[in-house]
């Protein structure tokens, strides 16, 4: 690999351990699944894109940013069944997207832990050098800005009535990219304080990867949505009970499932020479698995393992990796090695963050080596098509749930009433979101404050058991933007219903969808 290849690599490598790294251009999906296609609520024209301010923070102001017109694309899918676990998607009541506002709960308290008598308050983490910082590598990979995404719509909503009476007031901690870096889980410690004691919310959304909020926030019962690309599993979301929700992400171990599981389908077990980049001259099929060395990933791992082998296919070396973008190139270069000596032919991961996978690749590129890859949306085979080597993605297929990481808009589905939405809410704030990854990250915001609204007014108040109750109730009845439906329960956290099979498509240099959806769980 030539050297300036090998530095644009590692510049992505510290981009995509940044802030809204983990969300991208989301799409619903097009008929004949009228479920996912719903009635949105109109609301005119918000106010001029102003401030939205909390007692000590600021979000910055809008009003003089150009607007931008949001993506398209084309392509129905049709929903396909996976055994008895198929839930269909009911009609919401009220509508899908944004949600009419309700008066206020006789009952309710007039103030508590995260609203007064007048306003509700939602915290939002913040990465506000992230764009900056990348600009400054030359990269074109823009994540936007969350303060003026989370602004847009906390406008639009209040305009309709905020929720339950309260106007909703956005509480911003910003992060600097470089101390996120340094030490996450201090950065973590000190949102987890400002959040809980110096301006107490009733819930966070974050959309910080790097930063692990729930070990601090379930103890003090403030419910965590996570829009972020985080690997959570069944373990996680029992640990931290009511307070940990994923909107944009999966859990991991249903996610593993579905993909071997579609991987079979697809003829992806088949042989492989890793010499050739094709069938021809393949001997036995040997899959290598590669995830972070946690508690998550061990289990992620074991999963995976158990799942392959179910299928008759062995699995021939694990590798345990730090999840640290500093030590990347070193450990994937290590298990790029060891999976070369054992003879392994196919490779699967899910990742938190896609840059392991960029580096794997890329070591595998210098030694002549190509495995066949199996990659997800954690894996941003988008991103990947434009900084790897295409010989490399020869054979690659997978599965995906968020179209904006996984195919190039051309061939996505074209947006659902909620992402329409939130891009038309957007462009009246004056917020210019013009690439897939800000557009996309801005439906994700638009998405977790949406679904606040609507389980804060079916759960009747903003106690973090009323948001979870209101979760409950509503979750299999929200329509996202930002995702192939909505699974959410009382037993089920992770948001995403739906996977697409995915394929490396030659004559298009792109990732494609083929076939139906999938469910997930």
């Amino acid at each position: 690999m030539s050297s300036p290849h090998r530095r644009a690599v590692a510049l992505l490598a510290g981009c995509l351990a940044l802030a809204a790294c983990g969300s991208t251009v989301p799409r619903g999906v097009s008929e004949p699944d009228a479920n996912l296609y719903v009635p949105v609520v109109t609301i005119g024209s918000p106010p001029s894109a102003g401030q939205q301010t909390t007692s000590s923070e600021t979000a910055p102001s809008t009003s003089a940013l150009p607007t931008a017109g949001g993506a398209t694309g084309a392509g129905p899918a049709t929903v396909a069944t996976r055994g008895a676990s198929s839930s269909p998607l009911t009609q919401p009541s009220p509508p899908g997207g944004r949600p009419s506002a309700t008066a206020s709960n006789p009952t309710m308290p007039a103030s508590g832990p995260g609203w007064n008598e007048k306003d509700v308050f939602v915290g939002v983490p913040t990465e506000n050098d992230a764009s900056s910082a990348i600009a400054g590598l030359g990269l074109s990979f823009n994540p936007g800005n969350a303060a003026h995404d989370v602004a847009a719509e906390v406008k639009a909503l209040n305009a309709a009535g905020g929720v339950l009476g309260h106007q909703i007031v956005p509480v911003y901690h910003d992060n600097s990219t470089a101390s996120i870096e340094s030490n996450a889980a201090v950065v973590a410690n000190q949102n987890c304080t400002y959040f809980s004691q110096d301006r107490r919310v009733a819930e966070v959304i974050n959309g910080l990867s790097d930063l692990a909020l729930p070990p601090c926030f379930a103890p003090l019962h403030i419910p965590d949505v996570e829009v972020g690309s985080v690997i959570d599993g069944t373990a996680d979301y029992q640990k931290y009970g009511p307070y940990l929700w994923t909107t944009e992400f999966p859990n991991v171990d249903q996610l593993a499932d579905v993909e071997v599981d579609q991987l079979y389908a697809e003829g992806y077990f088949g042989k492989w020479n890793p010499h050739t980049s094709s069938a021809l001259g393949g001997g036995p099929v040997k899959v290598g698995i590669l995830e972070p060395a946690t508690a998550t990933g061990s289990e992620l791992t074991a999963r995976l393992a158990k799942d392959v082998a179910a299928k008759g296919i062995q699995v021939a070396q694990t590798f345990a990796y730090t999840d640290s973008a500093l030590s990347y190139s070193g450990q994937m270069a290590a298990a790029e090695l060891r999976f070369a000596a054992a003879g392994v032919t196919h490779v699967i991961n899910i990742p938190p963050v896609a840059a392991a996978m960029l580096f794997f690749i890329d070591t595998a590129q210098a030694q002549g080596y190509h495995f066949r890859y199996a990659f997800t949306s954690y894996d941003l085979p988008n991103q990947a098509v434009a900084d790897l080597p295409h010989a490399q993605l020869a054979g690659a297929m997978g599965v995906g749930f968020d179209p904006g990481y996984d195919a190039i808009p051309a061939v996505t589905p074209k947006p659902n009433a909620a992402a329409t939405a939130c891009d038309r809410t957007q462009r009246r704030a004056g917020v210019a979101n013009s690439t897939p990854l800000e557009i996309g990250n801005a439906r994700d915001y638009c998405d977790a404050l949406n679904l606040f609204v609507q389980a804060a007014t079916a759960g009747g108040g903003f106690t973090a058991d009323d948001i979870a109750a209101g979760m409950a109730s509503v979750g299999r009845r929200f329509v996202p933007g930002g995702a192939f439906g909505s699974k959410l329960s009382a037993s089920d956290h992770s948001m995403p219903a739906y996977v697409r099979d995915l394929f490396w498509t030659p004559s298009c240099t792109c990732f494609a969808y083929r076939g139906g959806l999938h469910p997930m769980g």
